[in-house]
């Protein structure tokens, strides 16, 4: 066995107890505030899934943000490009009526002459969803949208005083959670009857029989900045890769959660490209809907975001993520693991006597993923590839890549106008369904893992794709942008855990439904049709969408086919430049 050091015997107490990442995120950024000799600020990014933040890149794709040869031009801070549209002569949004409390240009988020202490609050925002049978949704951070109403209302503010920064932006949330039919799957007599009923992962069906109220610190932070560089601590969750819809390895379908992190606060020149990186260190939390074992309720979780944009190919970007985690056992994780993003990539790099299989507790996600934009020709093309589990070495990897693989390939294309309106056309396919050497060789379903049972989940919402484990999607979708909003259409298929279907009987069992019935006949499909419309009034913001879902063979029973209708509203009132 392997001879590890247990965090509760070192410096590194950072698990069980979340305190010690604070006191050394502290001591991190305060040994950066010591060293800062020079005015420091840092610019403020924009949410994941903020309309600017599309319309940002529709306006890079099609060139008006981009200049021929600018090698910065994938990695420009959202918020340098919103002041960069002031500069611009025409552009969709162009007219846009201006916030309630007017900046002076010295003082933006994103301006780096400015060292004094500035406040600036964020915009209230209300949003109100409705589900019409099943819960659904995407995309929308700490929100779990249940059957009935879910009601959401954020706000907050950001303090920056030379390189310290502050983002306090809670959020307060009400569930109606009507009831609904439950999966008719046994379930273990030892979990929760509202878990997740076909597989070993944190992801309930329902969160409790009751109406809720939950309380979130969104997208929060405290962090300190120095030369490019910047650490703190933060509950923001995070978007990793170019993937619109299902970005594998990370994304913004789950509550934040709380890690230390360190960044690359702009892209580091290292002569042949431009370089940006993070890494960051934090705690899982299991639902109230998993098991019994209180034991278990928290994961240890590091990460590792890498991308790299080449200087001879300025519109290129690759990358590659990589993420751990593991159960926290009551003596605390071994100091070493801190260290596992890394670790070697194949397993017999573990082996010893006394562990030939080289496995170990914790669950790990891989993924290399590239992005390349052709501004001349409005067109962009990305893609993202990624396993979940180990190969047993090079040999193995090269002669079976395919093992616990998922992928998604994506393509944009924009056209301008007339009247200054951009059209984008979004296409993107994800593939997480488990490979055909899942026929002969064991293994593990995404998000998915032996030892750490919650999978990986953040208090019962997926960290990964929406879509979940062993699906596939295909979506197509256009953004029309004109001078006082955007309308967006979209449809998609997504074939649900068709892992389940091919590695379980249970849904051909009597009780289920008739026996006879072929395995090929039961895919739990999902129709998607959805459109939204995004429109500016005086300072407000409102965004109305409506998704209809036709799904067929609902829990893989042959023609048990439904009808869904999910409704949203969100309003902003622009209060700041801040979004």
């Amino acid at each position: 066995m392997k001879r590890v050091l247990s965090l509760k015997q070192s410096f590194f107490t950072l698990i069980p107890d979340y305190l010690t990442a604070t006191v050394i995120g502290g001591v991190v950024a305060l040994l950066v505030g010591l060293l800062a000799c020079a005015p420091q600020s840092h610019a403020q990014e924009l949410p994941v899934n903020d309309a600017y933040n599309e319309y940002l890149r529709v306006l890079t794709i099609s060139g008006e943000l981009s200049e021929p040869g600018d090698a910065f031009s994938l990695f420009e801070q959202e918020y340098s490009m919103m002041m960069h549209l002031d500069s611009l002569k025409q552009h969709p949004w162009a007219t846009i009526p201006d916030p309630v409390l007017q900046e002076d240009h010295s003082t933006r988020i994103g301006d780096r002459e400015t060292a004094g202490f500035i406040i600036v609050p964020y915009d209230p925002r209300f949003r109100t969803y409705w589900q019409s049978l099943d819960p659904g949704g995407q995309h929308d951070g700490p929100v779990w949208q249940g059957r009935g109403f879910t009601n959401d209302l954020s706000a907050g503010f950001f303090a920056r005083y030379r390189f310290l920064s502050v983002s306090l932006r809670p959020h307060l949330i009400f569930n109606q959670n009507r009831p609904f039919g439950l999966s008719p799957y046994e379930r273990n007599p030892h979990k929760s009857p509202f878990a997740y009923a076909l597989g070993p992962i944190d992801w309930p069906q329902r969160f409790g029989d009751q109406s809720f109220w939950t309380a979130d610190w969104g997208q929060s932070y405290l962090r300190a900045d120095y030369r490019g560089w910047a650490s703190g601590i933060s509950n923001e969750h995070m978007r990793w890769g170019p993937s619109r819809q299902n970005a594998i390895l990370m994304d913004s379908n789950a509550p934040g959660f709380r890690h230390f992190f360190i960044s690359t606060e702009e892209p580091k020149d290292i002569y042949i490209g431009h370089l940006k990186t993070k890494l960051f260190w934090g705690k899982l939390w299991e639902s109230d809907y998993f098991d019994e074992n209180s034991a278990n309720d928290e994961r240890f979780i590091s990460g590792l975001n890498l991308s790299f944009n080449p200087k001879p190919v300025p519109g290129l970007r690759l990358g590659i993520n990589r993420i751990f985690y593991e159960t926290i056992p009551p003596e605390g994780i071994p100091a070493g693991d801190l260290f596992k993003i890394f670790e070697a990539f194949t397993k017999n790099s573990f082996t010893d006597d006394t562990n030939i299989s080289g496995n170990d507790q914790s669950d790990q996600l891989l993924s290399l993923f590239g992005q390349w934009v052709f501004p001349e020709s409005g067109l962009e093309i990305y893609g993202e590839w990624a396993r979940t589990d180990h190969s047993w070495d090079w040999r193995d990897f090269f002669t079976e890549p395919e093992h616990s693989r998922g992928y998604t390939l994506g393509l944009q294309k924009t056209f301008t106008l007339k009247n200054d309106r951009l059209l984008s056309i979004n296409t993107e396919i994800t593939q997480l369904e488990a490979s055909k050497s899942g026929a002969f060789r064991g293994y593990a379903p995404f998000y998915v893992h032996s030892r750490s049972r919650q999978g990986y989940t953040n208090r019962g919402q997926l960290l990964g794709a929406a879509i979940g484990p062993g699906s596939n999607s295909q979506y197509l979708g256009s953004s029309l942008f004109f001078d006082q909003g955007r309308i967006k259409f979209f449809v998609q298929r997504v074939a649900k855990n068709n892992d389940f279907l091919y590695l379980s009987d249970a849904m051909i069992q009597n009780e289920v439904q008739n026996p006879n019935n072929n395995k090929y006949w039961l895919h739990n499909v999902e129709m998607r049709l959805g459109t939204s419309l995004l429109f500016f009034y005086k300072q407000f913001e409102t965004d109305i969408g409506l998704t209809y879902r036709r799904e067929i063979n609902h829990d893989y029973i042959f023609e048990n086919d439904q009808n869904h209708l999910g409704v949203k509203l969100s309003i902003r009132y622009r209060l700041s430049s801040l979004r």
